[in-house]
Order: structure tokens, then C-alpha cells, then sequence
């Protein structure tokens, strides 16, 4: 699935992060993956290339010059950060969710990555009333044994993904956030490492709330501090 351009420095990505945003409300994902490739000034480095993707070609978010091209899936690198961004352009096609995933952690698998970062957004009317007043728009979500789990929860003061009943248990409620329950839970069965980061949201004007998730995101992974204007692209918005 993974192709490197002619001129990537690296296709050897053992023990690095792998970020996937998901195609879901407000394209907020996306947004928030512009403005890590962006600011961390991270290197094209290949494609996902698969049947599983809507074919795409538009301009570069990142470059002006007509020859500067963006596809369906593109492949990022950080060396300083040690992460890869798969930035996806596209939805996935129907029918191929399954496909998408599988084929994604049979490449991680391959290349040795350390863990599975999912960026995904969900529907802001479907909030609890304490969700609503809990003072944040963010949640994460990860396995209870996971290293991260109390630091998330004791340091960072993050709050778990509340989940919702069902007809015989609880179970993980993500409306409008495209593939990343599949993701989390054939994660989990695969036992690969995975955090899923979640931001209630609307459609509309999604750039300040790729921001509050990028931020979040920060307090983690300690990226740099990140602006919306730093995406050449957004400059169009203006």
C-alpha cells in the first residue's frame, strides 16, 4: 500500500508514531493534520495507494507552484518528532472500511511502528449534558493497559470517551467520526498500541476547532505550538 517518492530520505520507520486522521465531521481531522505537516515542516515522503481510496489530485495545501500536487493519501515525515503523518485527502470507498484498516495495520506491522495515533471528530448534538458542561471538547480514547492511560488521566487531566448503553453492554459512541472505531477496536485485537483523539464538532468553519485539537494534541506529543496560518493554503480563507 505504502509507495516512497523518488526522493525520500527514509522508508524505514521502525519505532516511529504513525498518525492517521479520519475522514469524519467538519473534515477536522484533516485540518489538524495540515497543521502538523505545516508547522513541524515535515517531508513528503510517499502514497498510500489502494483500491480503497477515492482517486483525488488537487493543489498542494503547502506550495503555490502549479507543479506542487496533493493526491488521495500522502505520507509525512518528522525525524525530530520521530512520526509519520498519513494525511488522507479522500473518503474511503464504500464497502472498503475493512479493507482500509486491515491493509493500514498490516503496514505498521511491516514497517515496525510503535503505535497508532487516530485523529477523528464526532458529532457536538450527540453530547450528554455532562459532556456538554464537562469544559472540555475533547476526549481520548485507549486500552485501560496502555502506558498512556493514567498519564492522560492523572498529568494531562484528560477525560476517557465516555461510552453509551447498548441493548446487552456499554459501547463506544462516534457518530459522524468515519473509520476510527474500526480502527481502535481491530487495534486492539491486533495488539498494536493506539490512542484515538476526539473532538466534538459541528460542519462549518472547522479551522478553530482543528486548532483546539492540534493543541491537544500538543500536550502530549509536545509539537510545536501550532497556528492556523502557518497552512499556505488557509491564507485563501481570508
Amino acid at each position: 500500500m505504502f509507495h516512497p517518492v523518488q526522493s525520500a530520505k527514509i522508508t524505514d520507520f521502525k519505532d516511529y508514531k504513525l498518525v492517521v486522521p479520519c475522514v469524519s465531521v467538519g473534515n477536522v481531522a484533516q485540518l489538524t493534520t495540515d497543521l502538523l505537516i505545516s508547522t513541524e515542516k515535515m517531508e513528503l515522503v510517499g502514497h498510500l495507494y489502494d483500491q480503497c481510496f477515492l482517486p483525488l489530485v488537487c493543489n498542494s495545501a503547502f506550495s503555490h507552484t502549479k507543479e506542487a500536487l496533493s493526491t488521495s493519501a500522502e505520507v509525512y515525515w518528522s525525524c525530530e518528532r520521530q512520526m509519520v503523518v498519513a494525511q488522507l485527502r479522500a473518503p474511503i470507498a464504500k464497502g472498503q472500511e475493512k479493507r482500509f484498516v486491515k491493509l493500514l495495520l498490516d503496514w505498521m506491522k511491516e514497517a515496525c511502528f510503535s503505535e497508532l495515533v487516530v485523529l477523528t471528530s464526532t458529532y457536538a448534538h450527540e453530547r450528554l449534558d455532562h459532556q456538554i458542561t464537562s469544559g472540555s471538547s475533547c476526549r481520548f480514547i485507549t486500552s485501560p493497559s496502555s502506558p498512556h492511560y493514567r498519564h492522560f488521566i492523572q498529568e494531562l487531566g484528560w477525560k476517557l470517551l465516555e461510552e453509551r448503553q447498548s441493548i446487552n453492554s456499554n459501547e463506544l459512541f462516534l457518530p459522524g467520526a468515519g473509520a476510527a472505531k474500526t480502527m481502535y477496536e481491530q487495534c486492539l485485537a491486533s495488539g498494536i498500541a493506539v490512542v484515538v483523539l476526539v473532538k466534538f464538532t459541528s460542519q462549518g468553519d472547522n479551522g478553530g476547532d482543528a486548532e483546539v485539537l492540534a493543541d491537544y494534541m500538543n500536550h502530549w506529543l509536545m509539537v510545536k505550538q501550532v497556528r492556523a496560518m502557518t497552512v499556505l493554503a488557509w491564507h485563501c480563507l481570508m
